[in-house]
């Protein structure tokens, strides 16, 4: 096996185990504060752009990666679909449509990337601007940082621009997301720390 298999598999696995925590912190607390149900759905749209870009490309660690997350999403997207905005679904139609144009014109790689800025970009933006985080998992943006760079890794050993220009997009928005949620449990463990103790 070589370097850039496993830098794949290690990266199809963290993705995976990415798209998890969100979607049990939602069932979990039943918030959906920090959240963007159009970000989400951009997300799950521009998913199924990458399972065509893991068949065009012949890459099967992107087509398995590609398959399961736009299962993973659109479990995301059902939970979030109660607050969606009135224009959502006709932004999502409008995402589907462009990425299918540019597929039949060879120009599907820039549009994925473009995709991951504004399907991710809008979660990470929610997180850092929402008054309150309680329904934003942390675990979520870890990972997805972590995932960012192994896909960022694995489009260097493998020469897919794409690849490297989602994984830099990926460990931007995760850095964005993460310093708001970071910040949040310190403040809370300083409060926590000069709160009095009953006796």
């Amino acid at each position: 096996m070589t370097v850039a298999e496993v830098v794949g598999l290690a990266a199809m696995a963290v993705f995976l185990c990415e798209l998890i925590p969100q979607p049990l912190r939602i069932l979990r607390t039943r918030s959906l504060s920090g959240l963007s149900p159009i970000g989400t759905g951009i997300y799950f749209v521009t998913e199924l752009g990458w399972v065509s870009y893991g068949i065009t490309s012949g890459l099967v660690v992107v087509l398995l990666t590609a398959l399961a997350a736009t299962v993973l999403s659109g479990l995301q997207l059902a939970l979030l679909w109660s607050r969606r905005g009135p224009n959502d679904l006709w932004w999502m139609l409008l995402w589907a449509t462009g990425l299918a144009a540019s597929l039949v014109m060879g120009a599907i790689g820039a549009m994925l990337v473009l995709g991951l800025v504004i399907g991710l970009g809008p979660q990470a933006w929610a997180a850092w601007r929402s008054s309150s985080v309680s329904g934003v998992s942390l675990w979520r943006w870890v990972l997805s940082g972590t995932s960012g760079m192994l896909w960022c890794t694995y489009g260097v050993l493998m020469g897919e621009f794409p690849l490297m220009a989602t994984g830099s997009v990926g460990m931007v928005c995760a850095s964005l997301a993460l310093s708001r949620l970071v910040g949040e449990q310190l403040k809370r463990r300083r409060v926590e720390a000069h709160t009095p103790r009953g006796i």
